[in-house]
């Protein structure tokens, strides 16, 4: 529905000879469309004794609003609230005679119990290969090696906030060198005999690091008043029998707007006094109306939404032409548009962490701070993914208005 606004006093401005001149008049529009009305952390190091019978480790145990404010931040939906149980156990061992030493291949194949926030225990495992040297003096190249590693023990820490779980593997990998096998032919088979050259046992250190599902999350309020500013040209040329332009009178009548889904239209009359010095060095004076409409892109208004419509004429640039008898006129009209929209909380994923997991980000302004909002998410897991259109102000977009921005307001992730 079109709004109707009764505009001010007419009053005259000035405009000497061919220059650029005149009075600013501002029609202030206010008016409210129809229908509507305007978990705590572990106790750090635990010791995980050896299962000695399966060589595996064990553990023992609100002011308003305007553009986008307010930042409420939710604690970290983090995936994990404790570890039930980590197994451990080398699954391959190989070792290759080198000059004075041994060289170790090894895998180590890791178990991960953990209590997720759905209060169910699930697993999370992974495969961590790792070499070492052994040092066994008269070892030579191509001799055979006879290699073992057991779990001595692990020592892990829980970093509950950023979902985090560090460990350290304690292993005894020890190594045997025996001496080329001479062949004996007695007339009967091949028999392989060799004694022993070197042995060797050390204690060493692997070190693991798990990441687990977490999600962050902010509540933000978004709304509130949104204001934008447009200029607007509007020329025409007509004919004249003047020598001098002495001043041009502009006032704004029939000013309308209309609210539409994201946009506001505005619409009016550029009411125009010319005097014009004749021929004759008399002064007359011409009235004309130049008409004028406008569309404003204002991201979130929506019919009903109270807004307040400000018209101004910025200047008028007469341009006489005295031999072909013509006036070309330049008016530069600003409009400025501010919705008063109902400003709501909306909650933004701030960051995913997880293994695999890739997000994009969004730098958004919430009062005086830049915020980094997740706009999308994907990786292994990841799924039931939310996204909802929110208006912000987007940091360096080269745009000071409120602009739609796609964000993340959640989803779940498989632990």
């Amino acid at each position: 529905m079109k709004k109707e606004v009764v505009s001010g006093q007419k009053q005259p401005g000035s405009s000497q000879g061919g220059g650029a001149g005149a009075n600013r008049e501002i029609s202030q529009l206010n008016a409210r469309s129809k229908g509507t009305k305007a978990r705590p952390r572990s106790k750090g190091k635990e010791l995980l004794p050896t299962a000695a019978a399966f060589g595996l480790a064990k553990p023992s145990s609100d002011p308003e609003a305007t553009r986008v404010g307010i930042r409420q931040p939710i604690p970290s939906a983090c995936g994990i609230i404790k570890v039930k149980e980590i197994l451990a156990a080398v699954t391959q061992v190989t070792g290759t005679a080198n000059t004075d030493s041994v060289i170790l291949e090894e895998t180590l194949h890791l178990q991960v119990f953990y209590v997720a926030n759905d209060n169910i225990v699930h697993l999370q495992q992974e495969d961590v290969p790792f070499n070492h040297l052994l040092s066994i003096p008269g070892t030579t190249p191509g001799m055979p090696v006879t290699a073992n590693a057991n779990v001595e023990y692990i020592i892990f820490h829980l970093d509950q906030v950023r979902a985090i779980l560090k460990k350290k593997i304690v292993l005894i990998v020890e190594a045997t060198v025996n001496d080329p096998p001479p062949i004996r032919v007695t007339g009967g088979p091949v028999v392989l005999e060799g004694e022993t050259k070197g042995y060797a046992r050390e204690q060493i250190l692997v070190e693991a690091t798990n990441v687990f599902p977490c999600i962050k999350k902010e509540r933000i309020r978004v709304g509130g008043a949104e204001e934008v500013s447009e200029q607007i040209l509007l020329e025409r040329t007509i004919p004249v029998e003047a020598i001098k332009v002495k001043s041009i009178g502009t006032e704004l009548v029939d000013v309308t707007y209309e609210v539409l889904p994201d946009l506001v239209m505005v619409a009016g009359v550029v009411h125009k006094q010319i005097y014009l010095v004749g021929p004759d060095n008399i002064v007359r004076m011409v009235e004309e109306d130049m008409p004028f409409s406008h569309t404003l892109s204002l991201p979130g208004v929506k019919p009903g939404d109270f807004v307040q419509v400000e018209v101004a004429v910025e200047f008028v640039i007469p341009e006489l032409n005295v031999v072909a008898g013509t006036l070309r006129q330049k008016v530069v009209l600003r409009i400025t548009v501010t919705a008063i929209t109902p400003a709501v909380y909306v909650v933004v994923v701030t960051d995913v962490i997880g293994p695999g997991i890739v997000t994009t980000k969004v730098k958004i302004r919430v009062d005086s701070t830049i915020l980094s909002v997740v706009t999308d998410v994907s990786g292994p897991g990841v799924k039931n993914v939310i996204k909802q259109t929110i208006y912000v102000d987007v940091v360096d977009d080269g745009n000071p208005n409120l602009v739609p921005l796609v964000v993340v307001t959640d989803l779940t992730i498989d632990p």
